[in-house]
C-alpha cells in the first residue's frame, strides 16, 4: 500500500528517501530498512542499488535471517547462482521458522541445481528429508532429486513414508508405488517390481486408467 501511494502520488524516489532519512535516525531499524529499500530498488530494475542495499542488510543485521534470503533473492534475479547458494546456506545457519525453513531449502537446492552443482543440491534434498520427515510435497521434490542421482536408498526410504502417509487414498499410494516399482527396477530386483505392478493392479478396477497404464508397464 506504501509502494501503491507513492507510486501514484510522490514518486517513487520520495519513498526511497523518507526511508533513507528514516536510516539516519539513531534508534531507526536500519536493517529493516535496508531490506526494503532493496527490494524497492529491484522492483525499479536498478541492480546496482538492490546490490548495495542488500549487502548492507547483512552488514548491519548479519544474524537476521530474513537479510541473507532477501540478498540471495536478488543474486537470483542477476543470474549469481554460487553466491546465492552461499547467502541462503547462511541464512539457513541462522535462526528461522520452521514454515519458512521448508521453503529457504527448496530454494537453496533450486540455486545450486541451476548451478549445476547436483551434489551439493542432492546434500541439501537429504537435510530437507530429515528435517521435514512429514512434509509432502516437499518429499515428492527430495524423491525425484534422488532418484534423477540414482541414490536409490534415500529415494526409497522417502518414497516408502510418502506410501505409508498415502495408505488410504488409492490414487497416491499407486502413483508412490510406481516410483517404488521404478527404483526395483532400475536395481535390477525386477521380481520386486513386479510383485509392485501386481500389487497396483488389485487394487485399481479394469477400467481405470490406472490400472490399464500398470498393465501397459507390466507387460512391457
Amino acid at each position: 500500500k506504501v509502494y501503491q501511494h507513492f507510486l501514484e502520488k510522490d514518486g517513487l524516489d520520495a519513498l526511497d528517501a523518507r526511508w533513507a532519512e528514516k536510516i539516519k535516525v539513531e534508534d531507526s531499524d536500519a536493517g529493516a530498512l535496508w531490506l526494503v529499500r532493496g527490494i524497492l530498488a529491484e522492483r525499479r530494475g536498478r541492480s546496482k542499488e538492490a546490490s548495495a542495499a542488500f549487502e548492507k542488510v547483512v552488514e548491519v543485521r548479519p544474524d537476521d535471517y530474513r537479510g541473507w534470503v532477501g540478498l540471495g533473492d536478488f543474486l537470483i534475479s542477476d543470474t549469481k547462482f554460487e553466491k546465492a547458494a552461499e547467502a541462503f546456506s547462511k541464512a539457513l545457519a541462522l535462526e528461522v521458522p520452521p514454515s519458512e525453513k521448508l521453503e529457504l531449502y527448496k530454494k537453496l537446492a533450486g540455486v545450486q541445481q541451476r548451478n549445476f552443482d547436483e551434489d551439493a543440491a542432492l546434500e541439501t534434498y537429504r537435510k530437507l528429508a530429515a528435517e521435514f520427515p512429514d512434509a509432502p510435497f516437499a518429499l515428492e521434490e527430495v524423491g525425484a532429486a534422488c532418484l534423477r542421482a540414482d541414490e536409490f536408498v534415500v529415494a526409497k526410504d522417502v518414497y516408502a513414508r510418502r506410501f505409508e502417509a498415502a495408505k488410504y487414498v488409492t490414487f497416491r499410494r499407486v502413483m508412490v508405488s510406481m516410483r517404488l516399482a521404478e527404483i526395483d527396477e532400475r536395481q535390477d530386483k525386477y521380481d520386486d517390481a513386479i510383485a509392485r505392478y501386481e500389487a497396483m493392479l488389485a487394487e485399481t478396477s479394469e477400467t481405470s486408467w490406472m490400472n490399464r497404464g500398470r498393465w501397459r508397464h507390466r507387460t512391457c
